[in-house]
C-alpha cells in the first residue's frame, strides 16, 4: 500500500512538474511578444517625435516667412503677425512631447 502511494505521488508530482514547466514556457513566450511590442511602440514613438521636431522646424521657417511678408506689406507694425498664429504657435512649439 506504501508502495502504491509513494508511486502515485511522485507520478503526481511529475504531472504537475510538467504542467509548471509548461506553463513558464508559454509565460517565457508571452514576455518575448510583449518584448517585441514593447520595442515596436519605442520605434513608433521615436518616428513621430522625429517627424514631430520637423514640423516644429518647418513651422518656425513658416513663421519667420510670414512676418517677412507681413513687414514688407507695409501696412502692418513690425511683429504683427504673430497676433495671428499666436495660439497655433503656442500649441506646436511649446507643447513637450
Amino acid at each position: 500500500m506504501k508502495q502504491k502511494c509513494k508511486t502515485e505521488a511522485q507520478k503526481n508530482l511529475k504531472e504537475v512538474k510538467e504542467e509548471h514547466r509548461k506553463e513558464l514556457l508559454l509565460l517565457e513566450e508571452r514576455m518575448k511578444e510583449m518584448e517585441k511590442e514593447k520595442e515596436a511602440v519605442i520605434k513608433e514613438f521615436q518616428k513621430e517625435k522625429e517627424l514631430r521636431c520637423k514640423v516644429q522646424g518647418k513651422f518656425g521657417e513658416l513663421v519667420k516667412e510670414f512676418q517677412n511678408f507681413i513687414d514688407m506689406a507695409g501696412s502692418f507694425d513690425k511683429g504683427q503677425s504673430e497676433f495671428v498664429l499666436a495660439n497655433f504657435l503656442q500649441d506646436v512649439l511649446d507643447d513637450p512631447m
